[in-house]
């Protein structure tokens, strides 16, 4: 088997792993955002393994069939943001000083929450009053944003230092 097809094969078991991981994260509504943050840590081992490309090919084709088959929380929390992320964070990890760096992962990650907030006020017709609920969701959001920011990357070296050569042996 050559290396495009194993590439290609890998590709197809990333993405086939996204899609379950979101599906069991819409039959448990208190999973979906747990679901989606690991569906996106699948984005980010075919990032590793097989670049950038070949990543987001994973991330899109895992949202298209998650978001089609079970459009729950967890497959448009994914589609929406989380799914992307670990490709986009290659980028925006490249940006000095880390203050900068920082803000831009802040600010899109506020516009993301902000678009949120405003398809299920404006286009759903949900709950219009947030009021200090609103605010704390921002706080909290941030707060969760940054400790995911910071896991994903830690969990990258782990799994680059301990688990891929592992894996490659065999």
């Amino acid at each position: 088997m050559g290396k495009k097809s194993k590439e290609i094969a890998l590709a197809g078991m990333l993405t086939a792993l996204a899609v379950v991981i979101l599906f069991l994260g819409s039959l448990v509504e208190l999973l979906d955002l747990s679901a989606a943050a690991m569906a996106a840590l699948v984005v980010m081992v075919a990032l590793i393994e097989l670049g950038k490309g070949k990543a987001f090919a994973v991330y899109l084709a895992s949202s298209l069939l998650a978001v089609l088959l079970f459009p729950k929380t967890a497959s448009v929390v994914f589609a929406a943001f989380l799914g992307y992320y670990p490709v986009l964070k290659v980028y925006l990890d490249k940006l000095r000083p880390k203050v900068l760096q920082y803000m831009a992962k802040l600010v899109l990650f506020n516009v993301f929450l902000a678009l949120i907030l405003w398809i299920t006020e404006g286009l759903l017709g949900l709950s219009s009053d947030w009021g200090s609920l609103g605010k704390a969701l921002f706080l909290l959001g941030n707060m969760a944003f940054i400790l995911y920011d910071f896991a994903i990357g830690r969990l990258a070296v782990f799994y680059i230092v301990k688990i891929k050569n592992r894996i490659r042996k065999r």
